[in-house]
């Protein structure tokens, strides 16, 4: 089995679930990838994706899951597309 797809197959949900006031919410959307893992005590692999829901009495509630920061850096490299200098 090849790294690539035992990563695929080995990839765990990391999820938290809180709520926080609108101003607050809205100050997290604002942190930076690195500020949210401090925030929640995330760990340095995950990529946090933030999702707010109206709740009651103006707060929101927030649901923090983590993607594999490590995908994001691979994806958001220039692929070598497979042409080589001169003719």
């Amino acid at each position: 089995m090849s790294v690539r797809v035992g990563r695929l197959l080995c990839t765990l949900v990391l999820a938290l679930s809180a709520e926080m006031s609108v101003g607050d919410f809205v100050a997290v959307q604002r942190l930076t990838d690195h500020q949210r893992r401090e925030r929640f005590g995330l760990p340095k692999t995950c990529a946090p994706m933030i999702i707010g829901l109206r709740g009651t009495r103006g707060m929101v509630h927030v649901l923090v899951t983590c993607a594999d920061a490590t995908r994001h850096r691979e994806s958001a490299t220039p692929r070598d597309s497979g042409l080589r200098g001169g003719r």
